[in-house]
Parts: structure tokens; sequence; C-alpha cells
């Protein structure tokens, strides 16, 4: 009975630590080079003055804070991320011109 408990809160254990990391989260190596294309794009749009205007407040998706942009990619999945890098370019494609 003793053994059978010991596994069961070995496998409670690891199921509330599979809880607390994201479903197919991204990997460090993706998470890089999103951050720094988050940096550049960022840069980018900072050195149009029509882009500046369409950024607004929104610090958290123009920011050139490389580890602020790495740090949320490992938290979320791929396609997440990728969602953002899009958003940021099709912004970018608008106010560059």
């Amino acid at each position: 009975m003793t053994r059978h408990f010991a596994l069961a809160a070995a496998g409670g254990a690891l199921l509330i630590l599979a809880s607390s990391v994201p479903a197919f989260a991204a990997d460090p190596g993706f998470c890089r080079d999103y951050a720094r294309a988050a940096v550049r794009q960022t840069r980018a749009a900072q050195s149009h003055d029509r882009c500046m205007r369409h950024m607004g407040d929104d610090h958290t998706r123009w920011s050139t804070d490389f580890p602020n942009h790495y740090n949320w990619c490992l938290s979320v999945s791929p396609d997440q991320a990728n969602g953002e890098r899009d958003a940021r370019r099709q912004m970018l494609d608008r106010c560059a011109r």
C-alpha cells in the first residue's frame, strides 16, 4: 500500500509540474530568433514617422527589450509568437512605404 501511495503521489507531482508549463511552448532557439526579429521590427518602425503614430502605447509589442520578447516567447506556443511577429510585419508593411 505504501509503494502504491508513493507512486500515486509522484504521478500527481508530475501532473502539477506539467500543468505549469504551457502546452507546446516555443523552444529557446526559436525564441532567440523571435526576439531578435521583434527588436529589429521595432527599430524599423521607429525609423519611420508614420509608423511611430501607429505604434501607440503598445510597449509590449513595440519594445527594443530583447529579454522581454524572449521571455514572453518562452511562455507561449510558436503559433502565438508567429502571430505576433506577423502583426508587427503587417503594420510595418502599411506604414513604412
